[in-house]
C-alpha cells in the first residue's frame, strides 16, 4: 500500500526564554510561591495580560524546546536553567525530569508523546547568580515556575 512520496514535516526548534530582573527579584523561598517569582519574570513572546503558570506554547511531535534564562537588568548577572520537570497531563518528553548537559546553562528536550490538543504543565526550576554569586536564601537557591506545553498536529 503506498501513501505517496509525502515526507512528514521536519521537526521544529522551539525557544523558551525566560526573561529575568536579576538585580530585584528577591532570594527564593521553600515552599516554593509564585508571587515570589511573577513580578520579576516572564516569558519572551508573553502576552500582556498571560501569567506565567497560563504560558503556552505550541510543539509537535519531534520538535525540539529549548530553554534559557537571561537578566533583564544586568548583564553580568545570568540566570541558569537547572531542571524541567514534569508536573501533569500528558508527559511529552516520555521522562519525569530534564537537565542540562553538564556546565550547561539551558535544558533541550524532544516531544516525543502525545496527540493533538493534549496539554503538558511542567516546572521550569532556575537559578539567579548576580555578578557570578548565587542568589539564595537559608532554605533555597532554586526558583520555579510551571508554565504549559500544548502538542499542535504536524502540518
Amino acid at each position: 500500500m503506498s501513501h505517496g512520496n509525502k515526507k512528514p514535516p521536519p521537526p521544529t526548534p522551539h525557544s523558551i526564554i525566560l526573561k529575568v530582573d536579576t538585580t530585584n527579584i528577591p532570594a527564593p523561598t521553600e515552599p516554593h510561591d509564585a508571587n515570589n517569582v511573577d513580578p520579576w519574570c516572564s516569558f519572551e513572546g508573553q502576552s500582556a495580560g498571560v501569567t506565567n503558570e497560563l504560558f503556552e506554547i505550541e510543539a509537535a511531535i519531534d520538535d525540539t524546546i529549548t530553554w534559557s534564562g537571561v537578566s533583564t537588568t544586568n548583564t553580568a548577572d545570568t540566570v541558569k536553567i537547572t531542571e524541567i520537570d514534569y508536573e501533569k497531563g500528558t508527559n511529552l518528553f516520555g521522562t519525569q525530569d530534564l537537565y542540562p548537559a553538564t556546565g550547561a546553562s539551558t535544558i533541550t528536550g524532544t516531544v516525543v508523546n502525545g496527540a493533538n490538543a493534549d496539554v503538558e504543565t511542567y516546572i521550569i526550576k532556575f537559578e539567579v547568580y548576580n555578578n557570578n554569586v548565587l542568589k539564595s536564601s537559608p532554605t533555597s537557591s532554586v526558583y520555579e515556575i510551571d508554565p504549559k506545553i500544548k502538542v499542535k498536529p504536524k502540518t
